[in-house]
Formats: structure tokens, sequence, C-alpha cells
């Protein structure tokens, strides 16, 4: 839900700006499916939750102001479409989950429309940004992107969720199930070949 507020926020700061003349239409579009699946979330959390967990803290204040603004925006907002997208996928099948969750899940898991515009909106920004950008910003570029990516995964597990389910050491317990670089987990959702942009397979 806190990754919908974010993207929602950021799309509509570019909505009928000047060099998103284009992408506009589309955009009402995106920020009316994405704020239904927002009230969506926020009710299914407050009547069987009881409560809306606070977002970790993070990286989400760290977008520096710069020509790389607009497309750090959206390359973190086309990961966290990929992300839920997986888990979702994932969640909407596992019968170890209650029904109703699973139900949820396969109600918000076709996200491909949203994901293609994305990937081409990304594609697009940084084609302009690599004209004037230097090699070292482009690679400190890619370094974000990753931190951001690892972020975004570890943002997944909530100490105070498991608190709440009564799991003893609930932090420990956190830290153990983050997915490393290497794990199955992150090998499943980001694929070995994946570029990003800043790397070499992008100028």
């Amino acid at each position: 839900m806190h990754g919908i507020r974010e993207l929602l926020i950021e799309v509509t700061r570019r909505i009928h700006t000047a060099g998103f003349e284009t992408p506009s239409e589309f955009f009402h579009h995106f920020i009316g499916e994405e704020n239904e699946h927002m009230w969506f979330f926020a009710e299914f959390c407050l009547r069987y939750g009881g409560k809306i967990y606070r977002q970790p803290g993070g990286m989400t204040a760290e977008v520096p102001r710069s020509n790389l603004e607009s497309l750090l925006v959206f390359t973190r907002i086309l990961i966290f479409e990929e992300l839920v997208d997986h888990f979702n996928s994932a969640m909407a099948v596992d019968e170890r989950l209650n029904e109703t969750i699973r139900a949820i899940n396969r109600i918000h898991q076709d996200e491909s429309r949203h994901i293609a515009f994305g990937r081409e909106l990304v594609k697009a920004l940084f084609a302009e940004v690599k004209q004037s950008s230097t090699e070292q910003e482009l690679q400190d570029l890619a370094a974000y992107i990753r931190r951001y990516m690892t972020f975004s995964f570890e943002s997944l597990y909530n100490p105070q969720v498991y608190r709440d389910a009564g799991v003893a050491n609930a932090s420990s317990c956190v830290h153990s199930c983050w997915p490393r670089r290497s794990g199955p987990s992150w090998s499943r959702a980001v694929p070995e070949d994946t570029q990003l942009p800043g790397e070499d397979g992008d100028h």
C-alpha cells in the first residue's frame, strides 16, 4: 500500500507537465487503477489486521533532486510493480495461504500493462539521461538502483508483523528471511541477465 501511495504522488506530480505530454493520457488510467488498489489493500489491512503498518524507513527519501530525478522515480515504480507482480502471482496459487489472501492476490495479479508501459518509459528516460551523463554518473545510477532493489526486498519483512503474530525474536527472524543476492527468492524475481540503467548493456 505504501508503495502505491509513493508512485501515485510521483505520477501525479508529472501528469500534463513538460516532457510527459505523450504518457499523460495513460497516467490518468494508471492513477485511477492504482488508487482503487490502494483502497482495496487498505480495507483488507483494517478489516483483518485492525491497522496499517508503518512504512519502513530507508531509501524512500533518497531520490536526488537532479536531472536524474524522473528516471529514478519511474525506475523505482517499475521495480515496485515487477516485485509486486512476482509475489502476487506466487501467493495467488500458494495453498498454504488463507483463501481470502489468495483471492486478493489473484485480483491484483495482472500488472502486465503497467509493467510494459513502465519499461518503455524508463528506457526513454534513460536514453535522455545517457546523453548528458558521465561514465561515473551512470555507474552511480546503477549502484543506486541495485541498493533500492535490495531495500525493496527487505522492506517486505516488517518485524512488527512478526511480533503481532507471536513470533519470538522477530528481528532475528526477519533478518534470516531476507533474500540474498544469490538466494532463490532473488534469482526468481531478478534473473541473472537483468541489466539496469547505467550498466554495460545500456551504453
